[in-house]
C-alpha cells in the first residue's frame, strides 16, 4: 500500500487530515511553500476534494491547535 492509498483509507474512515510538510533530506527537499502545493496536490490524489486537501492545510490545523488538552493520565 503506498502513502497515498493509506490517507485515503483514514480520510474515507473520518480521521482529521493534517498537512504541513515536516520532513526533509537530501532525496526529499522541502522547499516553503512550494511542498505545502505539492502536498495539497497528493492529498486530493487521496481521494480529497480540493476543498478538503485545503482545509487540511489551513482550518484543520487551527481547529487542531485550539482543541483542549487532554487530561493527564
Amino acid at each position: 500500500m503506498t502513502l497515498i492509498e493509506l490517507i485515503g483509507r483514514l480520510h474515507r474512515a473520518g480521521v482529521t487530515i493534517l498537512a504541513g510538510t515536516d520532513f526533509s533530506s537530501q532525496q526529499i527537499p522541502v522547499v516553503p511553500g512550494e511542498s505545502l502545493l505539492k502536498e495539497i496536490d497528493l492529498l486530493q490524489q487521496a481521494g480529497l476534494s480540493r476543498a478538503e486537501a485545503q482545509a487540511a492545510a489551513g482550518s484543520n490545523i487551527s481547529r487542531w491547535l485550539e482543541r483542549p488538552n487532554d487530561p493527564p493520565g
